[in-house]
């Protein structure tokens, strides 16, 4: 109902895939490829694209294979492909897990709560004799 909201959201939104395909772009350059921006973005499209097919969690594997094999295909040497997506994978989706875990766990301690589950807190059912 926001015009000026949604074309905010929708602004970040560009900004934060733009930013992420820069990632791939500079984990590539590291390992001495500069590629096409316009190969780039089709194979990180499509890979990402993927990664919404309930397959696995978040993409796992299936960003990976296809990304490599996209790039590959867009002439990129194998071994820089495999290297660079690995280490884009890193930064773009393990790297954020234990910052949240940490993020989390601060959060709670923050609060004056131990950083348990909630889940620990329930108390069991009684037993059925």
């Amino acid at each position: 109902r926001d015009p000026k909201l949604l074309r905010r959201a929708s602004a970040w939104a560009l900004a934060n895939w733009l930013l992420d395909a820069a990632t791939l772009w500079i984990s590539l350059a590291a390992f001495g490829r500069l590629e096409d921006p316009v190969a780039l973005l089709v194979a990180y499209g499509i890979a990402n694209v993927a990664a919404v097919l309930p397959l696995t969690p978040s993409g796992l594997g299936v960003v990976e294979t296809l990304a490599i094999t996209l790039l590959t295909g867009f002439g990129t040497p194998r071994g820089i492909s495999i290297l660079g997506v690995l280490t884009w994978r890193l930064f773009n989706f393990w790297l954020p897990i234990p910052v949240g875990v940490a993020a989390y766990v601060s959060l709670r301690v923050q609060r004056g709560e131990d950083a348990t589950l909630e889940l620990d807190r329930i108390d069991p059912p009684p037993a059925v004799s």
